[in-house]
């Protein structure tokens, strides 16, 4: 709320379809945000022909945990998530995502969004791998600055937003399987652990 994220994720949106964006606002009536996307002249695909990503990029019967407070953002999430072939359970906030972890729900992978309310993204992955030391994590944010990621979540995978369906399917296939690798942009893999000193 009031973060102005929405507002570079739609922008970001249009841009990587090869649209724009325009936005107006006039006082005591609101603000108007136009999104402007290429018509595209391809065919669509009959079922036949649809690649079947859902085989090829995923492995079924892994569990994904999707925390993410805004409703619409964590329902595009798991939708794509399921269209990828894995289940998937949801937490609007990070006390639930970590009673579902703590519940004794098989999870192999955690997606948090890095600016919950209440508890962030980083809060969340602190206490989830103080439960799991060694579930797989991967943080969403809309922010540019990684610093604070990178220091409290080593050994983590950090999403930027606004991201397309590959992007995610990139970053869920890293962090279970970190021997594939990632060639996603916004995809990008934190520190490996290491040991903080006390006081320091």
């Amino acid at each position: 709320m009031g973060s102005g994220l929405g507002l570079s994720q739609a922008f970001g949106v249009a841009r990587q379809s090869g649209g724009d964006s325009a936005i107006s606002s006039t006082v005591g009536e609101g603000t108007t945000v136009e999104i402007y996307l290429p018509r595209s002249v391809a065919k669509p695909l009959s079922s036949r022909d649809r690649p079947r990503t859902t085989e090829s990029t995923a492995k079924r019967g892994m569990m994904v945990l999707v925390a993410e407070d805004q409703p619409d953002l964590r329902e595009v999430a798991v939708a794509h998530l399921e269209a990828f072939g894995y289940e998937v359970i949801q937490a609007a906030n990070g006390r639930t995502a970590l009673g579902l972890i703590g519940d004794g729900t098989e999870i192999d992978l955690m997606i948090a969004d890095y600016a919950m309310a209440e508890m962030n993204g980083i809060e969340l992955a602190e206490a989830a791998r103080a439960r799991r030391p060694d579930l797989p994590i991967v943080i969403m944010t809309g922010y540019c600055d990684s610093s604070a990621i990178d220091a409290q979540i080593p050994n983590a995978l950090l999403l930027k937003k606004p991201y397309r369906p590959a992007d995610l399917a990139g970053s869920v296939q890293s962090a279970l399987w970190p021997e594939s690798g990632s060639d996603g942009a916004k995809v990008v893999s934190l520190p490996r652990q290491r040991v903080r000193q006390r006081g320091a």
